[in-house]
């Protein structure tokens, strides 16, 4: 699934001499309030439109979605001569089973380049995600394996990927077969003013 966000565009620098310097400008305060918008108003109402379409959903669930608390921010450049990670699940990294991918590249990202992933956990039928900036992809990185390949491309990918898991199906008790678990602190918990009751 994809969708699209325009962000306003950077305040432009003056180039005057006799004005002293601006002071630095908290970039970090301004990208989470960026990021938590595009939580909330893209990716929550399409994962809860997915959780409400499956059969166990009964309409009664909590809403709500937990989100990883700093985004991973990646870039995999030409010319290095080895890949930016190799083939793995998250469960590998003892994250809870019911968790989702949002990848959102900002560059345009095909070929090798971009992350690989299977259709289907065991498929192994591997292929090359392809985006535009303003675009995510949704995956179940939990339990399909994803990779990259060397960049062979002219093209440097930068991306920034996050892990959601809805209300109702997060395990606050969740530890992996190998006796670990993410600290819950590594996730944050959006609940919007009116989630929406409908897939709509």
């Amino acid at each position: 699934a994809s969708s699209s966000l325009l962000l306003p565009p950077p305040s432009s620098l003056s180039a005057s001499s006799t004005r002293p310097p601006r002071p630095p400008v908290t970039n970090g305060d301004r990208f989470q309030a960026l990021w938590r918008r595009l939580i909330s108003e893209v990716i929550y109402p399409e994962v809860m439109q997915h959780v409400r379409s499956l059969p166990q959903y009964e309409g009664d669930e909590d809403e709500g979605l937990f989100y990883q608390a700093v985004p991973t921010f990646r870039c995999h450049m030409p010319g290095t001569g080895r890949p930016l990670t190799l083939k793995h699940t998250d469960a590998s990294y003892h994250h809870q089973p019911t968790e989702c991918n949002i990848w959102l590249p900002i560059t345009p990202v095909g070929g090798n380049n971009s992350l690989f992933v299977e259709s289907a956990p065991g498929e192994a039928d591997f292929h090359a995600l392809e985006a535009l900036p303003g675009q995510y992809v949704r995956f179940w990185g939990n339990q399909v394996e994803h990779y990259t390949e060397v960049n062979d491309t002219e093209s440097t990918r930068i991306s920034f990927d996050v892990r959601v898991v809805p209300a109702c199906l997060f395990d606050h008790f969740f530890v992996s077969s190998e006796g670990s678990s993410a600290p819950l602190d590594h996730y944050h918990f959006l609940l919007p003013a009116s989630a929406p009751t409908s897939g709509t």
